[in-house]
């Protein structure tokens, strides 16, 4: 019985001491750089409070400190820290970068010189002898040479083992900044096979996304300067283990040991969920909310403090916190509904810690997908908007139960049941019901949807068979369609909240595009129906804008086209044009209804304002040219107004004409900038 009794005293000991720990890590990760280091330091129990941060967090206050500063602390890190220090920054996608290798392992060589030869000789042997391989040349003296035969490039430490750096012969320019400028070389190791270069990036396709931060350049002179540090330590410390390491370095084979190195990492990565990027982007595959499944009911409860289970990262959750984070990408409810139901289950702290777990594997995953490199808090903070703009969209189309398969079907056709004012404690429940990355992929896939309904539409449509560039569409809705577009679609937001493109997250933000997309397959249809003249087709910077404006008033003032093409003459275009916004009070013949101007109307209409008699008229040219049926909107002239699709599409033109225009006088009519209409 008091074997019992003791055993629970350690158990709660231990999770008040892991409770602890959590704090203060909590507590350091907010801090300034500067302070954040010395309180490390100065812990009664240093190496205790560093190894007991997640891989994650460790590798960013790497960053946030200063990856020299951080170096005292690097060497209170345990080997399993450093591996992933090592498994996140020295691969290139799926091939070891030797700039990268240079530069991590001389912040661990000078963080503890025999330890990382202990480590890296120990369990990482193939990885040591794969960069010794990649970066020196190996001979052994037999008895019958001389040391001359070597050659003045080569060293040895015993006479017997002699080795040089083939890149050291390559010269290093200074320019006039004092800058190095790596030339670029070749690998001319004995068997290796392959050819590397120093100071360049390796050419891939997602090349652009390795950026390096260093302060200086890693070059051929660090990387000698490194490898014979290394050689000399070994040598110190046992030079029979150096003899076997040197023996071994010279059987490489160098594409089988980086498969096998590849393959391991990714299965280190994998627990975390930095799975490779061909299986993460399944976290994009769209997901109906009716497919939805629920989670098992004890997931969120299981203990997590006094289990083995390693602790999550704290950062992403630190950042939900921040109420400035989210503040872009917002909800018209104010804070994002994700971060507000997060923070209502956090008052259990195994559902918070069981949360903050599975956030974080979704968020790598999101990395992993888009192959970003995340090294710094701003880059870590936009992943983690644009997840939490997804878990938010896919809470809000949960909660709302939308159907999302007429966008997949095609038929452009949204059954939305308004949000009812979706609460904390509501979201809450999702969460509580259904994965992160279920309702990550909700949100998600109603984006995916349009872009599928937005290319099937551009594969068959009209301007794309006669050769018309988007650019037809005008720049408001080839923005849109641009955001659809995209590999990962994106929401136009045109600088509201201080970016031009964002992820979708809100159901308006959905509702929106979809209308924007429908007037754009509408547009697309009338055009078909009109068949432009390739002359007018071949109009620099036409828009749909501009073709349907120009055709309505050439017919209006009986012009035809003339030799020189399609365009109303300037005598006639600014009578016409002042007339349309009633830009003067002079009694003029109504040229839209083919009488006299009603004066009561006349008199009532402001100045800068398009009648509706002129709105009317357009509609009713449309009917006489059969791009719309009669039933539909020449029906809405006599009768109550009909919101169809085509009215409302050019009553926003009408209305952006009043809005441009609408404030000047007669005199200052310039059909220069007036791009609604083509005028000569």
């Amino acid at each position: 019985m008091l074997m019992t009794n003791d055993s629970e005293l350690v158990n709660t000991n231990t999770i008040n001491k892991e409770r602890k720990l959590a704090a203060i890590r909590s507590e350091i990760i907010e801090m300034p750089a500067e302070k954040a280091l010395d309180v490390i330091l100065d812990s009664p129990f240093p190496a205790t409070l560093v190894q007991s941060f997640p891989d994650q967090d460790l590798h960013f206050l790497m960053y946030n400190i200063g990856k020299e500063d951080f170096i005292p602390i690097l060497s209170l890190a345990s080997s399993q820290q450093w591996e992933y220090i090592l498994d996140v920054e020295v691969w290139n996608n799926d091939r070891l970068d030797m700039t990268q290798m240079t530069n991590i392992l001389s912040l661990l060589y000078k963080a503890d010189p025999q330890r990382l030869l202990r480590w890296t000789l120990k369990e990482k042997t193939e990885f040591l002898e794969y960069y010794l391989f990649k970066n020196m040349e190996i001979r052994i003296r037999e008895h019958d040479e001389d040391p001359s035969d070597f050659g003045d490039d080569f060293a040895t430490i015993d006479s017997i083992f002699y080795f040089r750096f083939p890149h050291s012969k390559d010269k290093i320019e200074t320019n006039e900044s004092d800058e190095l400028m790596i030339s670029e070389v070749s690998d001319t190791a004995e068997g290796s096979g392959n050819s590397d270069s120093y100071g360049k990036e390796t050419e891939d396709e997602d090349s652009e996304n390795v950026i390096y931060d260093d302060t200086e350049i890693i070059g051929p002179e660090t990387t000698e300067t490194l490898i014979t540090n290394m050689l000399n330590t070994l040598a110190d410390m046992d030079m029979s283990v150096l003899y076997g390491m040197l023996l071994e370095t010279g059987t490489v084979i160098p594409a089988e040991t980086e498969e096998e190195e590849f393959r391991l990492k990714n299965v280190r990565l994998a627990e975390k969920g930095f799975l490779p990027p061909h299986e993460a982007v399944a976290v994009y595959q769209p997901l109906k909310t009716e497919d939805l499944k629920k989670r098992p009911s004890i997931f969120l409860t299981k203990p997590f403090v006094d289990s083995d289970l390693p602790y999550p990262p704290l950062y992403p959750g630190l950042m939900l916190q921040k109420q400035g984070i989210l503040k872009q990408f917002s909800t018209n409810r104010g804070k994002n509904l994700f971060a507000s139901a997060l923070e209502h289950l956090n008052k259990n702290e195994d559902i918070a810690i069981n949360l903050q777990s599975e956030l974080a594997f979704l968020i790598n995953s999101v990395v992993s997908a888009d192959k970003k490199i995340v090294r710094s808090r701003e880059e870590l903070e936009n992943i983690v908007e644009k997840t939490c703009c997804y878990l938010n969209l896919g809470m809000e189309l949960i909660h709302s139960e939308l159907t999302i398969s007429g966008i997949l079907n095609g038929s452009g056709t949204l059954n939305i049941k308004k949000n009812s004012g979706l609460t904390p404690e509501q979201g809450a429940f999702i969460l509580s019901n259904y994965t992160l990355k279920d309702i990550f992929r909700v949100g998600s896939g109603a984006g995916i949807a349009l872009k599928e309904r937005a290319r099937n539409w551009y594969t068959q449509s009209y301007i794309a068979k006669i050769g018309l560039a988007l650019a037809f569409l005008d720049e408001s809705w080839f923005a849109v369609v641009g955001g659809l577009f995209l590999d990962k679609p994106l929401f136009f937001d045109n600088y509201k909240n201080g970016v031009l493109y964002r992820p979708f997250t809100s159901i308006q933000d959905i509702e929106y595009t979809t209308n924007i997309l429908e007037s754009i397959i509408e547009i697309d249809k009338m055009t078909k129906i009109i068949e432009p003249d390739p002359d007018l087709i071949s109009i620099k910077f036409l828009t749909w804008k501009t073709l349907f404006m120009t055709l309505w008033a050439m017919k209006r003032m009986g012009i035809e086209k003339s030799s020189d093409g399609y365009f109303i003459p300037l005598n006639k275009f600014k009578p016409f044009f002042v007339q349309l916004l009633n830009l003067k009070s002079g009694k003029q013949k109504n040229v839209y209804s083919g009488g006299k101007p009603d004066k009561k109307d006349e008199q009532s209409e402001p100045f800068g304002k398009i009648a509706k008699v002129a709105r009317d008229d357009f509609f009713i040219w449309l009917g006489e040219a059969g791009i719309v049926k009669e039933n539909d909107e020449i029906s809405t002239i006599s009768g109550s107004l009909l919101k169809s699709t085509t009215r409302k599409i050019f009553n926003e033109v009408f209305d952006e004409i009043e809005d441009e225009y609408g404030s000047i006088v007669s005199e200052d009519v310039d059909p220069k900038v007036i791009y609604h209409f083509i005028v000569q």
